[in-house]
């Protein structure tokens, strides 16, 4: 992104900072590193001003992967479909709490993760919780092993913990770090929620 940015700017007029105004609306990080890199290349060179720039870009990186985005779900009135439940029309199904977890499971974000959960069923005590998984590509052992804790220490407190849309890797990850997937694994969220709904 940075070299991409420079680039274009070099060829452009020397008062033109449309590109990277336009970065500010778009993406917070990417208006950053532009921002460092021009900064990087007017007060000292391009090769540290681009470095500048891909630090910081990292910077960003990490800090999603460990604050990733957790949206609770609800279903929508009109669709059916499962959204944000803070969004007008979508209602909390009842008894059945839903999260979809937007990055990689690993050490330095599970325990956002595990929070969060816990919150949620400390606040709403439901009898279940769908992890809507489409984004969890993969799941690090550390990970996985506090994830096998969480469904354990959830099903103590008579909380069922089921999978919707699992990725292959992390499926494999999590049976190998000995969670049983049986009639824990579904294909779809709404497939997850009817078999809760309907036992």
């Amino acid at each position: 992104m940075a070299g991409r940015l420079l680039t274009d700017l070099m060829n452009r007029s020397p008062h033109d900072f449309r590109p990277i105004s336009a970065l500010w609306s778009r993406n917070k990080v990417d208006f950053w590193a532009a921002v460092a890199t021009l900064v990087g290349v007017l007060v000292l060179d391009v090769l540290a001003g681009l470095m500048i720039g891909v630090l910081v870009s990292l910077a960003g990186l990490m800090s999603r992967a460990v604050r990733p985005r957790i949206v609770w779900l609800g279903k929508d009135s009109n669709s059916g479909l499962f959204r944000n439940r803070k969004e007008d029309g979508v209602d909390a199904t009842e008894g059945i709490s839903v999260v979809h977890f937007g990055a990689e499971l690993f050490f330095a974000n599970v325990g956002t993760f595990r929070d969060s959960v816990l919150d949620e069923v400390d606040e709403r005590r439901p009898r279940a919780v769908v992890i809507d998984a489409e984004a969890i590509t993969d799941i690090d052992t550390t990970a996985a092993d506090e994830v096998v804790k969480l469904v354990d220490e959830l099903a103590s407190r008579d909380v069922t913990v089921v999978f919707a849309r699992l990725q292959d890797p992390a499926r494999a990850v999590l049976v190998s770090g000995g969670l049983e997937m049986n009639d824990r694994d579904f294909g779809r969220v709404e497939l997850a929620v009817e078999a809760l709904t309907n036992p």
